[in-house]
């Protein structure tokens, strides 16, 4: 989850964002992606949105997007979920960890 995209057009701001999967999974229109890499594209978009600072009215649009296709509890919910598949064991793979207890010194 791109959370700081999110949390960004959670208050109506212009975004630009690089072409990875999860943030084309946000669904932003293409003028606000560059290709990841690309520094002469990002420089590019980011001219573009300076150029043209966004209305209220756009910022709001922008607020209540957002707002119907994602809320802060479910977002939260699957950043947890991501966490904890990163932190459990792998089973039976190279980096499983034991479940038993450490070897005792004494």
């Amino acid at each position: 989850m791109p959370i700081a995209l999110l949390e960004a057009l959670s208050f109506g701001l212009p975004v630009v964002a690089s072409d990875i999967p999860a943030h084309l999974e946000i669904g932003l229109n293409d003028a606000h992606y560059f290709h990841v890499g690309d520094v002469s594209a990002l420089a590019d978009r980011l001219a573009s949105f300076a150029r043209s600072p966004w209305p209220l009215e756009l910022r709001e649009k922008t607020r209540n997007w957002l707002a119907e296709r994602e809320d802060w509890r479910s977002i939260a919910e699957r950043t947890l979920g991501c966490y904890r598949r990163a932190i459990e064991p792998r089973r039976g793979g190279p980096h499983a960890r034991s479940r038993t207890a450490p070897p005792s010194t004494a």
